[in-house]
């Protein structure tokens, strides 16, 4: 395990996970709509939880990003791939499935939900293979 890789690079995710949420849940949220019922009042919530959850959330996702890293391939297009398929694993039976067991929560907002979470996904995808790449062991200078 790549335990200095990992922390560098999900610190990198958490800080870029954090400023993603900012905008939308303060800017792209509400245009479109009104959140469902079963959420808090965003003004209830204390915003430094959000914050820790958003970096625990990236630690994990590059974590797992770590032990499948070879199948993506390397840089921000790997990582970027990488977040597409992690993204859909994630959001896709989520989302769609809440909207069948939960009052209030529609099959659109499930779907608007779902895509928001696959964007996210892709764009700490990116960032994570990007970052990953530049906090790894520099060759070793040819001496000739």
């Amino acid at each position: 395990m790549h335990t200095g890789r990992i922390l560098k690079t999900g610190l990198a995710v958490g800080v870029v996970a954090n400023v993603y949420d900012f905008v939308t849940n303060t800017y792209l949220f509400p245009l479109l709509g009104s959140p469902p019922a079963i959420m808090k009042d965003m003004a209830d919530l204390s915003i430094q939880w959000l914050v820790v959850n958003d970096f625990v959330m990236a630690l994990v996702f590059v974590w797992f990003f770590d032990k499948v890293r070879a199948a993506f391939g390397p840089g921000a297009g790997g990582g970027a791939g990488y977040g597409l398929a992690i993204g859909i694993v994630m959001n896709f039976p989520l989302w769609i499935t809440m909207s069948l067991i939960m009052r209030d929560f529609s099959y659109g907002t499930a779907w608007m939900w779902t895509i928001m979470g696959v964007v996210w996904a892709v764009i700490m995808g990116a960032v994570a293979g990007a970052v990953y790449d530049m906090t790894g062991e520099k060759p070793a200078a040819a001496t000739g």
